[in-house]
């Protein structure tokens, strides 16, 4: 159980949290415009229940997995240290999505030449880099420490590069 800002969290079964979910999702929906996309996020206990009350409501293209290194391990179980960024939209046909804006420099490991120069690739002196477009895994973006001044008390918080990541991609300039 958690208490955050006045409201009580528990623990629900699967039914129960389908049930919260569909009492306020659709209403959400229905603010979003016709080209309108959505995000979600969740750890693996109520992932499935996202997916399944967001397809009954808009099409999922993507589930992204954020890695999110914190905490120590567990004993008993695997450390969580992953969570799940459902990705969905109104209109399959009609919607804004902007990979240009979110490209990641990575390191190239197959330096491919042509003529003697860099195929899609730099030289630089802290290696050999490309710009390329992200995958459905990140593992590039921290979670907010608590010496970071981002950091707050909710037990859910995102990071700001996640959000802003996800707006760029899916949201025209002066488009919120």
């Amino acid at each position: 159980t958690k208490e955050f800002n006045g409201f009580l969290f528990k623990s629900s079964s699967q039914d129960q949290y389908l049930e919260y979910l569909r009492a306020w999702f659709p209403k959400v929906v229905s603010l979003l415009k016709p080209n309108g996309s959505l995000y979600l996020c969740g750890d693996w206990k109520c992932t499935s229940a996202l997916q399944q009350v967001m397809e009954e409501n808009l099409t999922v293209l993507n589930r992204i997995t954020w890695q999110r290194e914190k905490g120590r391990g567990a004993l008993h179980n695997w450390k969580n240290a992953m969570e799940d960024i459902w990705f969905a939209v109104k209109d399959t046909k009609n919607y804004y999505f902007d990979v240009e804006a979110v490209k990641q420099k990575k390191r190239v490991m197959a330096p491919y030449r042509t003529n003697g120069k860099p195929k899609d690739w730099e030289e630089t002196d802290e290696g050999n880099f490309r710009l390329t477009y992200p995958s459905n895994f990140w593992d590039d973006i921290s979670i907010p420490y608590w010496s970071m001044p981002e950091n707050t008390d909710h037990p859910t918080q995102k990071p700001e590069k996640l959000i802003a990541k996800l707006i760029l991609a899916s949201c025209p300039k002066n488009g919120l």
